[in-house]
């Protein structure tokens, strides 16, 4: 293991271990508050446009773009930069409600208002179209909620009122779908909250009153679809939607998290089997971090769900299992630098640096016969100058070595019996002292000897 990985020991009241490997990052683990490290909030006073932040997108300098009610942030890393309407910048905005903000593959920049319609720019935002007005009919709109760019380059338009709107990259044509109560195959509600390109490219929208599935290919057929709880309840308004990289899609409703399951062509609801209320609340984002690991963005917090292990981690206390928890959070971003970037609502944008694997978990030791043993209450923790991992527990002393990932019982060549070990040390000479309910002990590693 690396030496500059800070890493930090957590124990779990009589279940297990969890280890926390990160460069600068949040340490967090069953029902322990987190270890706090380096954690980056920005707001006004660091040069946003505003602290509520709407929508996060990357241009191909993976530069953050930031939709606000009061312009456009621009963030390379180092400082912000803002555009809104003004007469005394070369570049500026035609409308200063700048909250939905999308980058296409061409990197042209769709900036979606709350009021004014969809305005689209260039790469270095020069304008080229607005789009004053979405809908038809009654139902007609200038409310912009999100925009959406399929493998095709055809543009997607979620509105407030106005449904659902498809524009031609290739025509430049718009084409309309809005929810009627004479027509049951039309949308299902003129509020689309979502947008997302399936792995077989049907396109699924997420509304006020349901999620829709659009068949491109078959004369934009629309199918409804039912997103039903353990208690056969439907869940109608779904807020957001995320294909995995593993061709996954998920959806995130107004009380809880559910994931398409291809074989039976259903959703299935996602729930913690120990808590149900931590994940039955409103879903407002998802994004996937490292392999199994998926942020859930909430009204009332962030959550983290390991796919693997089926489970939610409760990132801060057994009373309060949110982190950030007093953020209403409205888009996540995940790099390939392992920064997880949080936009909410009122309080700016927060950066969360996982720089190595966040959660790893130790729940087991190998005896010294080579049997498996549950690894209970644990006490202190060590890695000393050799990168060893040594864990002092209620069962004694054990260790991991940089070539191992198994946690094994130290076996000194003298048979003491070292106890519960509670403190461990290591001295500048490499000479190591452990503290433990049956005394003090000191270990000389070079002749593998234990004295008391």
């Amino acid at each position: 293991m690396s030496k500059n990985i800070k890493c930090f020991l957590l124990s779990i009241r009589y279940v297990n271990l969890v280890l926390l490997c990160v460069f600068s990052s949040i340490i967090y683990a069953n029902n322990l508050r987190p270890h706090i490290a380096e954690v980056e909030h920005f707001s006004v006073n660091d040069g946003l446009a505003d602290n509520t932040i709407y929508s996060i997108a990357r241009d191909k300098n993976d530069f953050l773009f930031l939709g606000t009610p009061n312009g456009l942030s621009r963030y390379d890393g180092h400082r912000f930069e803002n555009f809104t309407v003004t007469e005394n910048k070369s570049i500026s905005l035609l409308h200063q409600n700048a909250g939905n903000i999308t980058i296409d593959s061409q990197q042209r920049i769709w900036i979606g208002s709350w009021g004014n319609g969809l305005y689209l720019y260039d790469e270095n935002l020069n304008f080229l179209r607005h789009f004053s007005e979405f809908g038809e009919g009654r139902h007609t709109t200038k409310l912009v909620q999100v925009v959406y760019e399929d493998s095709d380059g055809d543009v997607w338009i979620g509105t407030n009122g106005g449904g659902l709107a498809f524009y031609n990259n290739t025509t430049n044509e718009l084409r309309y779908f809005v929810h009627q109560d004479t027509q049951p195959d039309g949308l299902s509600h003129n509020r689309v909250w979502d947008i997302r390109e399936g792995n077989k490219g049907q396109i699924w929208v997420a509304t006020g009153g349901g999620l829709d599935r659009i068949d491109k290919q078959n004369n934009f057929l629309i199918n409804h679809n039912s997103l039903r709880n353990q208690n056969s309840e439907n869940n109608l308004l779904v807020r957001t939607l995320y294909c995995s990289r593993q061709g996954q899609l998920w959806a995130g409703t107004e009380n809880g998290l559910f994931i398409f399951d291809e074989q039976i062509q259903q959703f299935e609801e996602i729930v913690s089997q120990s808590n149900p209320a931590i994940s039955r609340i409103p879903i407002t984002h998802i994004e996937q971090g490292r392999d199994s690991e998926f942020w859930i963005g909430t009204q009332n917090g962030l959550l983290l769900y390991n796919s693997f292990h089926d489970s939610f981690v409760p990132l801060v206390s057994e009373e309060q299992y949110f982190l950030l928890s007093h953020y209403d959070i409205r888009a996540l971003s995940y790099d390939i630098e392992g920064i997880l970037w949080v936009a909410s609502r009122t309080s700016g944008l927060v950066k969360l640096n996982f720089g190595a694997k966040a959660v790893e978990s130790i729940d087991n030791y190998l005896t010294e016969d080579g049997r498996t043993r549950p690894l209970n209450r644990v006490q202190s923790l060590l890695f000393d100058s050799q990168d060893n991992l040594w864990i002092g527990s209620t069962e004694g002393l054990m260790i991991q070595t940089p070539q191992s990932s198994d946690i094994v019982m130290f076996s000194p060549s003298l048979n003491i019996d070292l106890g519960m070990v509670t403190t461990i040390t290591e001295l500048r000479s490499g000479e190591f002292w452990f503290g433990s309910n049956k005394g003090l002990f000191t270990y000389n590693k070079d002749n593998g000897q234990i004295a008391e």
